[in-house]
């Protein structure tokens, strides 16, 4: 299993309003997954508490732990080392992944 500590500073995801008494996150995705999460985060981040340490097991796109409000440490982790090398490369060497 590929893993990767990301301890980047990340952007914190705005709140818009919906209605009223309802708030929805904005979500941000790096790539749509088969099976992915993001169809799932607005009734899922509000569950996850905050901790010191997030660990994804089953990353993927890593949709939640994109949008879910950082840990001082988090570590993603995916069978498929072929995507956890694409968050490898997007941590340490996001210019020339852009420029790519």
């Amino acid at each position: 299993m590929a893993s990767a500590h990301l301890l980047t500073k990340r952007r914190k995801p705005s709140l818009i309003h919906a209605e009223p008494s309802a708030r929805r996150v904005a979500k941000l995705i790096a790539f749509g997954w088969y099976g992915g999460k993001y169809s799932h985060l607005n009734w899922l981040l509000p569950l996850l508490p905050k901790c010191h340490h997030y660990c994804e097991p089953f990353a993927g796109s890593a949709a939640v732990l994109i949008n879910r409000d950082p840990s001082p440490v988090e570590t993603y982790n995916d069978i498929d080392g072929e995507v956890a090398n694409f968050f490898k490369v997007l941590r340490n060497e996001k210019e020339r992944l852009v420029e790519a």
